[in-house]
Order: C-alpha cells, then structure tokens, then sequence
C-alpha cells in the first residue's frame, strides 16, 4: 500500500504549478496563510483560494483512483 501512495503523491506535486508547488513546501514549513501570502507575493485571500483548489484536486484524484 505504500509505494502506490507514494506515487500517488509524487504524481501530484508533479502536476502542480510552480506557485502551487511553492504554497505546499510553505504550508508543511507550517507558516500562515498571511506568511505564504506574503512569500508568494499575493493577497491572504489568494492564498486560501489556492489551498481551497489544491484540496479539489486532490480530492479529484483519490475519486478517480478509488473508481470514483
């Protein structure tokens, strides 16, 4: 169960943008949202917009993974 996993997340960072890649790496450094706002040069609300849209995606993958 673990390899597919991880080649499930590597899969996925994989399909990520640039500042979408970014976002990730700042939110597991544990920062705010107004931190990552500011790192990546956009408003707080851009960020959660961001976070809101990485988590459809994902969701979207484990669903069609799961035959869904």
């Amino acid at each position: 169960q673990g390899a597919p996993i991880a080649a499930l997340k590597r899969e996925l960072i994989a399909s990520l943008d640039a500042d979408q890649q970014k976002l990730v790496d700042l939110k597991l450094q544990d920062v705010t949202n107004d931190e990552a706002a500011e790192a990546l040069g956009v408003s707080e609300r851009t960020v959660r917009r961001m976070l809101r849209r990485l988590q459809e995606q994902i969701e979207q993958r484990l669903d069609q993974d799961a035959g869904g």
